[in-house]
């Protein structure tokens, strides 16, 4: 019996050892197929140029789910958007749980991680923007027969997804419009695989600017949010209830509702001041908030709150109404 126990003992340690090293060979032994393969179709469905430096495929590091980096990746348009990136970033990240894959539950997408993404959209005078850049193509495609049982079932049970470090850039020339996000942070996290779940969500952004028609409106704000959002999957209905948002010294509480039930969007939303101080409303000024703002001394009080309801759609240019009061008393600086 003793000597039982020590083979099995034993034929357990081979096992494990053998399991680990194909866990760790396999993802090299066909990683430099699988990198050029990967590169070859993508670019065969855009009209833009894709590369990335590298990708690891591991079993190992969030055992038991599949762990996957894709590392500096850009998009560069063709033609007259040949000089601009469309996208960049650092690296990407993602854990899959590859036991679901064999399950009728669907395949869980467990984490999502965006590093230092740089993002810029353009539109040209003509209307022509940089981010349409799929491919049209005629071949029908085979539709999947779902007469025999069930679609599969693509569910993403979200731990987090993030973005860090993000910066964003919105050129339109046809309206001289731009704004940019520098440093812009971003933290989802809830469980996206139910048909209603809480999401928690938790961003910054350290310099925003808004520049329309040659006026610049926002220089250098400073952005933050903290929300909870009830949302109903099914519905595509979006319940805000007690969030904060920040620009600059500004601070908002807002709550409401947001529908998408087509192609409009339902909203029915309500702001109002968290921080009554006259010098929340100074922040706003960029001239003045960038020079000595915290040193300036100020007055007064102050009431700020508003609405947002109705239906918005792009196509017929429908917007909801907007109501705004704000109330200034004995203000100074």
């Amino acid at each position: 019996m003793k000597k039982f126990f020590k083979i099995l003992i034993k034929s357990i340690t081979i096992f494990v050892v053998v399991i680990i090293a194909l866990l760790i060979l396999i993802p090299v032994l066909f990683k430099g197929k699988l990198l050029t393969k990967v590169q070859e179709e993508i670019n065969k469905t855009v009209n833009a140029k894709v590369e990335f430096a590298d990708f690891r495929l591991s079993f190992i590091r969030h055992f038991p789910n599949l762990s996957f980096a894709l590392t500096e990746l850009s998009v560069v348009g063709l033609e007259e958007f040949s000089e601009d990136t469309l996208v960049y970033f650092q690296s990407f990240s993602t854990a899959v749980d590859v036991l679901s894959v064999f399950g009728d539950e669907g395949i869980q997408v467990k984490s999502i991680l965006l590093k230092k993404p740089r993002l810029k959209a353009k539109v040209l005078e003509n209307g022509k923007a940089n981010w349409d850049i799929m491919k049209e193509t005629t071949a029908e495609k085979e539709v999947p027969d779902t007469t025999s049982g069930e679609m599969p079932d693509f569910r993403v049970k979200l731990k987090k997804f993030a973005i860090e470090d993000a910066g964003i850039v919105y050129e339109d020339l046809s309206s001289g419009m731009m704004a940019t996000l520098d440093n812009f942070n971003f933290v989802l996290k809830g469980d996206m695989s139910m048909d209603y779940t809480d999401l928690d969500i938790f961003s910054t952004t350290e310099s925003l600017n808004f520049v329309f028609d040659g006026i610049r409106y926002v220089k250098n704000a400073s952005l933050y949010m903290k929300a909870r959002i009830g949302a109903d999957l099914v519905k595509m209905i979006f319940t805000f209830d007690a969030n904060e948002f920040a620009l600059n010294e500004l601070a908002l509480g807002f709550d409401g509702e947001v529908s998408m039930p087509g192609d409009d969007i339902d909203v029915d939303l309500t702001f109002n001041t968290t921080k009554t101080g006259f010098k929340s409303l100074l922040s706003m000024v960029p001239a003045v908030y960038m020079k000595d703002f915290e040193g300036i001394h100020t007055d007064g009080s102050l009431s700020l709150n508003g609405y947002a309801k109705g239906t918005y759609n792009s196509s017929d240019s429908t917007l909801p109404n907007i109501g705004l009061e704000l109330i200034v008393q004995n203000g100074m600086f």
